[in-house]
């Protein structure tokens, strides 16, 4: 019996309506569009796929396709790329929904508090996969989408990770358990089969990590202190904050009127922001914060729990060239007075702007595989020895100097060192078999109806 208590074909129902894919032209006209489009939306809108008895609609693919965009930053794709990348979220969401019938059928369910938490964690990894939260504001522009609605859109995609991940875990890893003597067995007889990666430990380094971050001159941050000081004035003397943000914010969001839709602490990356926030009730708006965006007020919208809504306005403090030049010549004069003789640490307590090392004098806490470095780190560590120290080098946060504290070089990796690694491995290898066959399982038991 199925979840809604009929009986389900013994081989499952599975049809193909019509073409196999929607014709290439009515595909590209709808995919990406806003999904706010109401209007629009109605007009494409159809079922494209029954699972049990749930309807996938055409509409909802394409913001999961939306989505699947977002995360993996794809950029613009092809005819065919679309088309590809149609069929894959299809399929995946017909699995995902056999897997929600099943997870139904046991009882199993996911919290809210446990739900938010994981949007809020999916949220913060899309910001720093676009480059922060600049990028993230325009691409959220850029594909029609509030943040409200791209949390909505992840609320249930998340909810059908966790209940896959809870089923997976009750009716699939529950009975998975690789031996001491099958991790050796498969070491010792099809070396062949394990992961490259696996066999050689990889070479690591430890450093230290001074930050020199290019700041503007006082004229500029005086000229941008007034321009946010004045448009707080006219919002505190009645004006319409949206319409003030409209003119004078310097962020995606001023087209919207500075909206940030829903959110919570520690989503933007910022402690005086949050620490702003705090002190305001809905409808207070806030003394001029200062983060690494530049300066901005925010008007509290509403408070719900952990959930928030606000509206912003942001004046940018972005150094120009001179800036940089001032930046590059005081990580230049720290590297020769370290070379001459000073504690690299005293130095990095007193001038680095990385506030992860600074008060450890610069090192920082962990070894890092080389091989996860940016290439321009790696090139400059490469180049010195144990105890040396780094030429000065760039990158969008400022101008780095490295001191190489210790360095471990790759080596084949014994037994002991591969047991645990190669018997998650294994682990894994059986739960991913068994999920395939689950999945089988459940798309003869349960109904499947394709129409596109």
């Amino acid at each position: 019996m199925t979840s809604r208590g009929r009986a389900a074909p013994a081989a499952g129902v599975v049809r193909t309506a019509g073409a196999r894919l929607l014709p290439c032209l009515a595909l590209l006209a709808v995919a990406f569009l806003p999904v706010r489009a109401a209007a629009q939306r109605e007009i494409v809108d159809r079922v494209v796929a029954m699972v049990d008895d749930d309807a996938i609609l055409l509409s909802e693919v394409l913001q999961e396709m939306n989505l699947v965009r977002l995360q993996r930053n794809l950029g613009r794709l092809s005819e065919q790329q679309q088309e590809e990348l149609f069929r894959s979220v299809l399929e995946s969401m017909i699995d995902d929904q056999l897997i929600v019938a099943q997870a139904r059928s046991k009882g199993i369910q996911v919290g809210d508090d446990e739900l938010r938490d994981a949007v809020d964690s999916e949220i913060r990894a899309i910001k720093e996969n676009l480059g922060g939260e600049e990028k993230y504001r325009e691409e959220l522009q850029r594909q029609g989408l509030t943040e409200a609605e791209l949390r909505d859109l992840h609320m249930e995609q998340k909810r059908k990770q966790i209940l896959g991940a809870r089923l997976i875990q009750t009716e699939i890893r529950r009975g998975v358990s690789v031996t001491d003597d099958r991790v050796r067995s498969f070491y010792e007889a099809t070396p062949e089969s394990i992961p490259a990666e696996l066999l050689r430990t990889p070479e690591t380094v430890r450093l230290a990590h001074i930050l020199i971050a290019p700041r503007p001159d006082p004229q500029r941050v005086a000229a941008a202190r007034a321009r946010i000081e004045a448009a707080k004035k006219r919002v505190v003397d009645g004006e319409d904050f949206a319409t003030v943000a409209r003119e004078v914010s310097e962020w995606p969001t001023a087209a919207n009127g500075g909206n940030l839709g829903t959110f919570r602490y520690g989503d933007f990356g910022s402690d005086a922001f949050d620490e702003a926030v705090a002190k305001l009730e809905p409808g207070q708006v806030s003394d001029v914060i200062e983060t690494r965006f530049g300066l901005q007020i925010v008007r509290l919208e509403s408070r719900k729990g952990e959930d928030m809504t606000a509206r912003h306005i942001v004046v940018k403090l972005e150094p120009d060239e001179d800036a940089a030049v001032r930046a590059l010549d005081q990580a230049q004069s720290i590297r020769q007075r370290a070379l001459a003789g000073e504690a690299f640490e005293d130095l990095a307590r007193t001038y680095s702007d990385d506030s992860n090392t600074r008060d450890q004098g610069g090192a920082v806490e962990q070894e890092l595989p080389t091989s996860e470095l940016v290439p321009e780190f790696r090139t400059a560590i490469d180049s010195v020895a144990v105890g040396g120290l780094t030429q000065v080098v760039r990158s969008q946060n400022g101008f780095h100097l490295f001191k190489v504290l210790s360095r471990s070089d790759t080596r084949q990796a014994s037994f002991d060192d591969i047991r645990e690694p190669l018997r998650r491995y294994l682990e894994q290898r059986e739960v991913e078999k068994r999920y395939r066959a689950y999945l089988a399982d459940l798309r003869k038991r349960f109904p499947i109806d394709l129409k596109v």
